[in-house]
């Protein structure tokens, strides 16, 4: 019974170390989301400022 119990705990320790890695790979996914559609953004910015100066 007591080596049904380390088991059990063993297992629930390395299911709580791969959340760990998980919720810093989206942590790092999610900056890098943020990034891209920033950098996507100020692009649209500055194409739509060249759009409206070409009109005028």
């Amino acid at each position: 019974m007591n080596i049904a119990i380390m088991r059990i705990f063993t297992s629930l320790r390395s299911y709580y170390v791969l959340e760990d890695k998980v919720d810093r790979k989206l942590g790092n996914l999610e900056e890098n989301v943020t990034q891209v559609f920033k950098v996507v953004f100020e692009r649209l910015d500055n194409l739509e400022e060249v759009v409206i100066n070409q009109k005028t």
